[in-house]
């Protein structure tokens, strides 16, 4: 007889699924198929799913290798857990976060494209503690776009 649960089973947590996801947006904004990237790492492509969606957990020493075939920080993995462990929901395919992911990827220069990140972290945090203006696409003053200048400016 075997058990599926009970007290030594380890089940996938939210940061399993986290860090699986993260894998995905890496994987994708590098334009690398999962067969492509199980053979980078001598796994099958089975394994990379199940990593992508939490199924399996990732060891360190896997995270690493990992890292290292999609050309990421390992710490790329846990961007977006709080420190309680609480994670936002990730965006999938081709969205602003992908094409945000992918631009600042291609930039060579890792002090430039970490301080771009600590500008958007803190523009994200001011629009966390706004009022919510500005949310959305398009200009939101909607009427006459010349109303809100400032007169230094006419």
């Amino acid at each position: 007889m075997t058990r599926s649960f009970g007290p030594n089973v380890k089940r996938s947590t939210h940061i399993d699924r986290h860090v699986g996801s993260r894998l995905r947006l890496a994987r994708l904004s590098r334009s690398i198929s999962q067969c492509h990237l199980a053979e980078r790492l001598g796994l099958t492509f089975q394994q990379i799913q199940k990593y992508e969606r939490g199924t399996n957990r990732v060891s360190a020493g896997r995270l690493y290798e990992i890292s290292r075939a999609v050309d990421v920080e390992v710490t790329f993995f846990f961007e977006g857990l709080d420190k309680a462990g609480a994670t936002a929901p990730l965006p999938r395919g081709e969205d602003e976060a992908s094409v945000l992911f992918q631009t600042l990827s291609g930039i060579k220069d890792r002090k430039v494209r970490r301080r771009l990140t600590e500008l958007i972290t803190v523009i994200s945090k001011a629009d966390d503690d706004g009022d919510g203006e500005g949310e959305g696409e398009g200009d939101d003053r909607g009427g006459d776009p010349e109303a809100d200048t400032d007169e230094s400016t006419r």
